[in-house]
């Protein structure tokens, strides 16, 4: 005999949202510029992301359905939709997030972890500062890939100085993000850089975004991090407070640790080698993916042994399954046409604005696009648009894919972006403390771009 489980209130209103509103888009009449197609890919569309939002199931499921009903009702053709996934993209993706499982298995980024906030003195903020070089060591290890990680280390901190649900816990949580979230503004992210070089290729065939170029008219986004850390400190009166037990619980996990074993090291070999690689993109011209696919691939080969079985067994494959359906949306857009009409509606609007004020509300325009759309789906969905739009009003698009790269790290609740929620979800900061705060980043972000982004991207000749 089965028994069937109840549903609670929150999620029939869950359900009733993610059905109703596609269901509602699909109500809207049809007309020559408004196409079934266009009607069809936005409800689909729709689905897919409330479905994600609300949480109902693996994501898995939502990116299966999205690209079964678009296939189905004739909206896009299989090979358009699955274009991505014959893209390196799939397999730098696929790559990096095993490497990045890998090295938090060996215990290498911990070390690093622990070794860098050790090094801070004994104030509250030089410990914050301490775990934001921390957290960017995580980044830079796992091409910001390891969120979890990073997560977990500042839960740690929070829990042994009982921080968790504090303001100490809310600003160690707020630097936490900035070192493994806002640093992709200038360091290389592979699934949303990705997501960005394959929306644009649609179409740009040839267009490329290494990781020079990105650190090169991004890396000012560091020290506005590192402002708004002691702005926070002194907005919350605790730069000079004293830390009892600090150092000594980094020192302590450190020696607990033990020597680097052999694991570690070779683990460390294979980020300099993945580091070089894409570094040197511009000089050689190998895609980065490939960099990802061969230095972690190469940890599972025997005699190497540093990656196991587990490692692929606890790979997120709805994760995975749902970036991949973001960076077909991109494609979809193109092929019903959305991103002509877009184009039509915008291009005038924004070539009267000036170069200036066109790249504030690109800005503005990923910030308020976080409210109903994720930062994946935003950047997968509209690069294409803004990039057609500017480069056909004689501006350097490349400006424009930034400005709405920074929006989309510009959120006001955690919902928005999966970084902050897997930070949340450890209980180190309240959302009213995560809102309070966040509003105070986007506003001086703002300020920021205006009078230290802009100037320096007419200085290297961007604008």
């Amino acid at each position: 005999m089965t028994t069937s489980k109840s549903l609670d209130k929150i999620t029939i209103i869950k359900l009733a949202l993610t059905i109703g509103i596609p269901i509602l888009l699909l109500l809207i009449p049809t007309n020559d510029v408004f196409t079934s197609q266009m009607r069809m890919a936005i409800a689909a569309t729709a689905l897919l992301l409330i479905w994600a939002a609300c949480d109902l199931t693996d994501l898995a499921v939502p990116s299966i359905l999205w690209s079964a009903i678009l296939v189905f009702t004739q909206t896009v053709d299989a090979a358009t939709l699955y274009s991505s996934y014959v893209s390196m993209t799939f397999y730098g993706a696929i790559s990096m997030m095993i490497f990045a499982s890998v090295m938090a298995r060996i215990g290498v980024l911990k070390r690093l972890a622990f070794w860098i906030a050790a090094k801070a003195g004994g104030t509250f903020g030089k410990l914050t500062f301490g775990v934001f070089f921390a957290v960017f060591a995580i980044a830079v290890a796992t091409f910001t890939g390891g969120v979890i990680i990073a997560a977990a280390f500042v839960f740690g901190i929070c829990e042994v100085l009982g921080y968790i649900g504090k303001k100490e816990g809310a600003i160690l949580t707020m630097a936490g993000i900035l070192g493994i979230g806002t640093v992709r503004m200038f360091w290389t992210y592979p699934i949303t850089i990705g997501a960005m070089q394959t929306a644009v290729q649609s179409v740009e065939p040839g267009f490329t975004l290494g990781f020079i170029t990105l650190l090169k008219y991004n890396w000012p986004t560091f020290f506005f991090c590192l402002i708004l850390i002691y702005i926070m400190l002194l907005v919350s009166k605790t730069k000079n407070e004293k830390v009892l037990g600090g150092k000594e619980y980094f020192l302590d996990e450190l020696a607990k640790m033990g020597k680097m074993t052999r694991e570690e090291k070779i683990g460390v070999v294979a980020l300099i080698a993945i580091l070089i690689w894409v570094i040197t993109n511009p000089l050689t011209g190998w895609d980065m993916m490939y960099g990802f696919c061969f230095f972690s691939m190469i940890l599972f080969l025997p005699g190497i042994s540093v990656g196991k079985k587990e490692d692929f067994k606890a790979f997120p494959l709805g994760t995975l399954l749902f970036v991949m359906a973001c960076m077909s949306i991109g494609s979809v857009c193109v092929a019903v046409g959305l991103v002509d009409v877009m184009k039509d509606i915008l291009g005038p609007m924004l070539s009267s604005a000036g170069s200036v004020w066109s790249l504030f509300i690109v800005l503005i325009g990923g910030t308020l696009g976080n409210l109903c759309m994720t930062p994946m789906a935003l950047i997968a969905g509209f690069s294409a648009m803004l990039y057609d739009i500017f480069n056909s009003i004689g501006m350097d698009p490349l400006a424009a894919l930034f400005a709405w790269n920074y929006g989309c790290d510009l959120v006001f609740l955690p919902y928005e972006y999966t970084t902050p929620l897997l930070f949340m979800a450890f209980g180190t900061m309240s959302t009213g403390a995560f809102f309070k705060w966040n509003v105070l980043k986007n506003v001086l972000f703002l300020v920021f771009f205006g009078i230290i982004i802009l100037p320096y991207w007419f200085l290297v000749g961007l604008l």
